[in-house]
């Protein structure tokens, strides 16, 4: 049973270490899930079993599907934004050069883009899902991200600082 009674799902069982970042596809019928073994998981929620682990090596802090559910982004320590096509499985690459550290992702919209940030360095950076090109930049000046949160409609995002000051990112994401 879960936390208020209900019957609860079972355990989803794979991973090799602690879960770090967990996401839904749009239609909620596939997780995301990464661990400390260094692995990407897809769970079939509605089959309840894994797919194939996707190595990925490095200590990971965010993931985040594509609208369609053909692609999935992992925010990673060191190797910043990696992309995935959940078809092939194969990477894609992205470019990376302005966040080396991604612990921050969110979708913008239903567009055709995503947003990416390194909490620390106060960066922020909008993706693109079909090549992985990095499309706009912006530095939150003297500060560390502690939240981003963006419109559904994708015209802004705020920002939340360290010194729990409010930001706001207009101008079409």
């Amino acid at each position: 049973r879960d936390w208020q009674g209900r019957e609860a799902i079972p355990p989803l069982r794979g991973h090799g270490g602690s879960v770090g970042g967990l996401a839904f596809d749009g239609a909620g019928a596939e997780l995301g899930s990464l661990s400390g073994d260094g692995s990407l998981r897809i769970w079939d929620l509605l089959g309840m079993q894994a797919l194939p682990p996707i190595p990925i090596g490095d200590k990971s802090e965010a993931v985040l599907f594509s609208p369609d559910g053909s692609r999935i982004a992992v925010g990673t320590v060191s190797d910043g934004v990696r992309l995935f096509d959940l078809t092939t499985r194969a990477e894609i690459p992205v470019e990376s050069a302005f966040i080396q550290r991604c612990d921050r992702l969110c979708r913008i919209g239903t567009s055709d883009r995503f947003l990416a940030g390194n909490a620390l360095q106060g960066k922020l950076a909008i993706f693109s899902w079909e090549g992985g090109k990095i499309l706009r930049t912006e530095v939150v000046p003297g500060e560390e991200i502690l939240g981003v949160a963006v419109h559904p409609a994708g015209e802004e995002a705020v920002v939340l600082g360290k010194e729990e000051r409010l930001f706001l990112w207009r101008a079409s994401l």
